[in-house]
């Protein structure tokens, strides 16, 4: 069983897909730049921490226009 994980890198425009290996020290490939492996490595070992949806926490809050 494969445990490559695959990542779009967001570092720049290019959006690599990224595959990271972490059976294999975290091996990176797919990416165009020395940027797009250190994020694929950092998205695997360090997550980001998941924020509210920007949209629709509020909802009940929202006046009618008058």
């Amino acid at each position: 069983m494969s445990s490559i994980k695959e990542v779009i890198c967001i570092c720049c425009p290019c959006g690599c897909h990224l595959q990271v290996d972490p059976e294999n020290d975290y091996n990176v490939t797919g990416n165009a730049c020395p940027n797009g492996a250190a994020y694929g490595r950092e998205e695997l070992t360090h997550p980001p921490a998941s924020s509210p949806a920007p949209y629709g926490w509020r909802v009940g809050c929202i006046r009618a226009a008058r």
